[in-house]
């Protein structure tokens, strides 16, 4: 026997002109790029120790640094009462060079127009032997919320 059983799933109005959840799907349960996004960190869940930093709260640390992580940091461009860092990766103030064992940046740099610099940035807080895990955009629609906040997308890292 089929499941569900065929005819009894609704797809709604496949005419709409907006999409079904205005938050990527996070009010639908785990939206399909986390899925992937999420493979990465665990597979290299080893790494994730020592002195750690992820960007704007600690989830992936949380989910997968298990005890070998001995100090959490969170980075952010703005003041913000979870921040341990604040900065911008392509400003001109150094930031905290040769710190961390492991740096976790999801889904950020391609909202970052100088995107060789904040990667050289990134490198340089970095202690020697240090990991920079960094996952970027690939199947998820476009960020930009015109006319409603002031952040970009500039980059799709792709061959092309």
């Amino acid at each position: 026997m089929q499941w569900p059983l065929a005819g009894t799933v609704r797809f709604g109005s496949l005419r709409r002109l907006t999409p079904i959840s205005p938050v990527f799907a996070l009010d639908r349960g785990l939206p399909i790029d986390r899925y992937y996004i999420e493979r990465f960190p665990n597979r290299h869940r080893l790494d994730i120790r020592g002195r750690a930093l992820e960007f704007g709260e600690t989830v992936y640390l949380d989910k997968f640094g298990d005890d070998r992580v001995r100090q959490k940091d969170v980075f952010s461009y703005v003041d913000s009462p979870r921040a341990t860092l604040v900065g911008d990766l392509t400003g001109t103030t150094a930031l905290a060079p040769d710190t961390f064992d492991c740096i976790v940046c999801t889904q950020t740099v391609q909202m970052i127009y100088d995107i060789r610099l904040a990667i050289r940035r990134l490198h340089t807080m970095l202690r020697p032997g240090g990991v920079l895990l960094l996952t970027s955009n690939g199947i998820v629609r476009t960020g930009r919320h015109l006319d409603s906040d002031g952040w970009g997308e500039y980059w799709h890292i792709t061959q092309q």
